[in-house]
């Protein structure tokens, strides 16, 4: 099987299809710390989930698959590096969901974006930082942004959040009740391992279109060029088919005693070809008019979210929790589709 292109996924049709979503969720932070909330979430979380979507398309239910890492994330920057990459090529999601543990908050929060460089102040687990020369060496300061947003439509999603959780009977609000949810949106999603892996799914969904972008360049470059090759072994076969013709055309004139020999053409001794043999240049195209969806006219897919969830401290706490966390899948899900709809109505009027 061959590799999947970034723009054959964000142009494949989606009908009624199964949207995939990888879920991870970490251990604890220190080996006497108790047990995460995120993945004690994560763990409950069921392998298939009904969609809400309320989007224009004509078949708007589709059926999501979890697929949820089984075991805890290890609190650890070089094993998260390690790790990551292998389930996002292993699982090729259509969207990601990290969740992590905001000990000093006591909300829900979907984090908005993620820096390069910046995990050398904490130690982890391992009582290991990720060093700026790792960062520089892993994501070049000149190939890779400062920091990368989640290619979803923010505040979309979360008013989708908001509102599918209020569906389902969950009270959202600010107040300070046992059984209020207070749902916020953030850009402070730190710089320890939750702001970490953050960006590293998002710098590799980034770097998957910028790979897509420059193979889509060459096949560009190399389609023109056999366009150019096909155009003068045709302009030379003609030149040669024409010339046959005159020479047999001059050669019968001759015998007959009609006309002048070719020698004494006024067209040739002028230095000029009987045969216009220009070949004409070939038609400039425009890279955005490609049928497959190119990162040069939009910003790749980088379907990716991180959500921060307070201390879960009893059962009834991490189920509220799963629950909450369900709600934040189906509105990805549904932004994410409805993106997708209108990305390919755009490309449609083109």
């Amino acid at each position: 099987m061959g590799d999947i292109r970034a723009s054959d996924l964000e142009h494949s049709p989606i009908g009624g299809r199964e949207i995939t979503v990888l879920v991870t969720g970490f251990g604890p932070f220190l080996p006497s710390s108790p047990p995460n909330p995120s993945h004690q979430i994560t763990s409950l979380l069921p392998p298939t989930l009904p969609s809400t979507s309320t989007t224009s398309s004509p078949n708007p239910s589709h059926p999501i698959r979890l697929y949820t890492h089984p075991h805890p994330l290890k609190v650890a920057y070089h094993a998260t590096y390690a790790q990551l990459p292998t389930l996002l090529s292993q699982h090729t999601p259509d969207l990601v969901l990290h969740v992590g543990l905001a000990a000093g908050r006591s909300y829900y929060a979907i984090e908005r974006s993620s820096a390069r460089s910046g995990y050398g102040r904490n130690r982890d687990v391992e009582g290991r930082r990720f060093e700026p020369a790792e960062s520089d060496a892993a994501w070049p300061p000149d190939v890779f942004p400062a920091r990368l947003d989640t290619t979803l439509p923010f505040e979309e999603c979360y008013l989708r959040w908001v509102r599918g959780c209020r569906d389902v009977g969950v009270r959202v609000g600010r107040a300070p009740e046992k059984d209020v949810f207070d749902l916020r949106p953030s850009d402070d999603v730190g710089s320890f391992l939750c702001g970490f892996i953050y960006w590293n799914s998002l710098a590799w969904f980034w770097e998957r279109g910028r790979r897509e972008k420059e193979k889509e360049k060459e096949r560009e470059s190399e389609s023109e060029a056999k366009k150019g090759e096909a155009g003068e072994v045709s302009a030379a076969k003609s030149e040669g088919e024409s010339e046959g013709e005159d020479a047999n055309i001059e050669s019968g004139a001759c015998a007959r005693g009609e006309g002048r020999p070719l020698s004494e053409d006024p067209t040739l001794s002028e230095g000029r070809s009987l045969v216009d043999t220009t070949t004409p240049p070939p038609k400039e195209t425009n890279a955005t008019t490609s049928t497959t969806f190119s990162s040069t006219d939009e910003e790749a897919d980088r379907p990716v979210i991180f959500l921060h969830v307070p201390h879960c401290p009893t059962e009834d706490d991490v189920r509220r929790g799963k629950a909450v966390t369900e709600c934040l899948i189906r509105a990805m899900v549904d932004t994410w589709v409805k993106g997708r709809e209108d990305r390919a109505g755009r490309a449609g009027r083109r």
